[in-house]
């Protein structure tokens, strides 16, 4: 009778046994179900969200393109009288300001970049070199507090004969230091100056304005027929 008993509680020790093991079998299923689902949302929703981040509507690539295109693109600037034309990039944001004194063409821009063409009468009897020489002078003389004086250098600008000196100088109203660069250029009928000045701190965007400009120059006077 006790030896009945005995193997009836064995028994049922058992089924509770396979029964917790079957339960937690189940909860485990569940579990890695959920967690599946959940790793699968994630990855629809970062699928999703890469793709609206990597890929911008059409409209606005055709906007970008369209703003690169215009700051790799050139503008010419002529005098009122349309004698003279430079060539200079779009990116430089220069504007035309009215003319002053003897001026042909002043050009501007926000970051502080100046460009100033100048139109002086032929000195007659008088050696080009000397003239450039003595407005070296004078322009030391008269600008105030300067530093980095360049010697004179002779230059060749198409089949036109100039000469090019630089300094920089304390700007006072903002207290900056400037870079100042002059170009005379000798033709037949005339003397032009080239005056470009600019920031120190941005010779790296404006080192090669004054360059543009001399290779882009043309007087009307000049072109042949």
């Amino acid at each position: 009778m006790n030896d009945y008993y005995s193997y009836e509680k064995k028994l049922n020790i058992k089924k509770v046994i396979i029964a917790i093991a079957i339960l937690l079998a189940i909860v485990i299923v569940i579990i890695v179900a959920i967690s599946k689902n959940k790793n699968k949302d994630n990855n629809t929703n970062n699928t999703t969200n890469s793709t609206l981040i990597e890929q911008p509507s059409p409209s606005t690539e055709v906007e970008n393109e369209n703003k690169k295109e215009e700051l790799s693109t050139n503008i010419v600037y002529q005098d009122i009288n349309k004698t003279i034309s430079v060539e200079l990039k779009r990116s430089y944001g220069l504007e035309v300001i009215q003319p002053q004194d003897n001026r042909l063409l002043i050009l501007q821009s926000n970051d502080n970049l100046s460009l100033y063409i100048s139109k002086l009468d032929l000195i007659p009897n008088r050696d080009f070199l000397d003239i450039v020489t003595a407005d070296k002078d004078s322009y030391v003389n008269n600008i105030g507090p300067y530093s980095n004086l360049t010697e004179l250098r002779e230059l060749q600008v198409g089949s036109l004969r100039a000469f090019t000196y630089g300094l920089q100088f304390l700007e006072t109203t903002s207290n900056s230091a400037y870079i100042l660069q002059i170009v005379w250029l000798e033709t037949p009928d005339c003397y032009y100056v080239f005056d470009v000045e600019y920031p120190l701190s941005d010779d790296i965007y404006f080192q090669t304005v004054l360059t543009e400009a001399l290779s882009t120059f043309s007087i009307e006077a000049l072109k042949p027929n």
